[in-house]
Order: structure tokens, then C-alpha cells, then sequence
């Protein structure tokens, strides 16, 4: 007659990890990086981006600043074309200097044109 005695929760856990669940990636249920504002409405992008047309810049969703990233997800900054593209995990999020798009959000060929020529940066 063993009785189940309810699971207590650690008064340290707050400390240790106030964040658990920051950066999991949580499908249709969390917050979408594939959302975001267009790069044609920034100005800096016409300019650093100058083999694109404003139709390829409207198809970049660009992630809001301060949006943490989605674990697992694959990204690109349009801002620093020559690193690549990155997996985000948890603890990262969309700097001020930064201008993210996520791989999920745009099409492909245009997402190919964007990893293999660093030529579209200035």
C-alpha cells in the first residue's frame, strides 16, 4: 500500500534555470520566427542586397529584435551573408544588429540564392 506522495517542486529550480523553456521549438503552438517585418521595407537592405528586386525583398520576413530563436531552426542574416547559415538554438536571440530570416519562411530558390552568393552583400 504504497501511497504516492505529489512531486514537490525544487525551490531552486527558478534559480537555476529561470528560462527553461526559452528557444524550444514548439511547432504551430509558439512564437514564429517565419513571421516578421519585410526586408523591402527596410532601407539599408535595398542597398546592401542591391541583386535583389523588391519582390525577392518582400519575400524575406526578417525576425523582430529581441525574438529569441527557435531551437533546431536554420537561419540566415542578411547582414552577414558570409557566415552562412546557423542553427539557432535556444539561448539566442535576434540582435539590433542583426536582420534573421529563418529557412522555413522563404522559398527555396531564393533561399539558395541568398546562401551561395556572398556577391549579394556589399
Amino acid at each position: 500500500m504504497d501511497k504516492q506522495m505529489p512531486k514537490q517542486e525544487d525551490e531552486f529550480n527558478e534559480d537555476l534555470n529561470p528560462e527553461h523553456l526559452a528557444g524550444r521549438n514548439y511547432g504551430n503552438e509558439g512564437p514564429d520566427t517565419t513571421q516578421g517585418e519585410p526586408a523591402v521595407e527596410m532601407k539599408e537592405m535595398h542597398g546592401r542586397l542591391q541583386a535583389l528586386s523588391d519582390a525577392d525583398l518582400a519575400a524575406l520576413p526578417v525576425v523582430q529584435t529581441g525574438m529569441r530563436l527557435e531551437q533546431g531552426k536554420t537561419y540566415l542574416d542578411l547582414n552577414n551573408l558570409e557566415r552562412g547559415e546557423f542553427t539557432g538554438m535556444g539561448s539566442d536571440e535576434a540582435s539590433p544588429n542583426s536582420r534573421l530570416v529563418a529557412k522555413d519562411a522563404v522559398d527555396y530558390d531564393l533561399w539558395n540564392r541568398l546562401r551561395g552568393r556572398e556577391e549579394l552583400a556589399e
